[in-house]
């Protein structure tokens, strides 16, 4: 799923009340809808409702199965997404929105994942 098509999508989550109307809504519209012919798509409308209030790279990080595997995937340092995940304090370095997003899309986009 590409960043500009989850933003679309998050923004209609955000408009949405529930779920199921979020997925009436976009299930059928979805660009890429022909490329989820195994049935994941409701589970990736469901994640983006989910996360329409917004989604911290900490729970990024956990979707991916944690800081270590996270840094091997994306050849990001160990360091970085461990300091990521753990941002609570207000010494710690945060990743940008844009960024986390472009995670969540790539998320979306791994069947592996789903």
């Amino acid at each position: 799923m590409n960043y500009i098509t989850l933003k679309s999508l998050l923004a209609s989550a955000h408009d949405c009340q529930t779920l199921e109307q979020f997925i009436e809504e976009e299930g059928g519209a979805y660009p890429d809808q022909n490329a989820f012919d195994d049935g994941t798509l409701e589970q990736r409308l469901a994640l983006i409702w989910t996360v329409r209030n917004g989604v911290t790279m900490k729970e990024i990080i956990e979707m991916y199965g944690g800081a270590a595997e996270f840094s091997r995937r994306f050849g990001i340092a160990y360091n970085t997404a461990n300091g990521w995940s753990t941002s609570s304090s207000a010494n710690s370095r945060s990743a940008p929105e844009y960024v986390t997003l472009l995670f969540l899309s790539d998320y979306l986009s791994d069947d592996g994942n789903f």
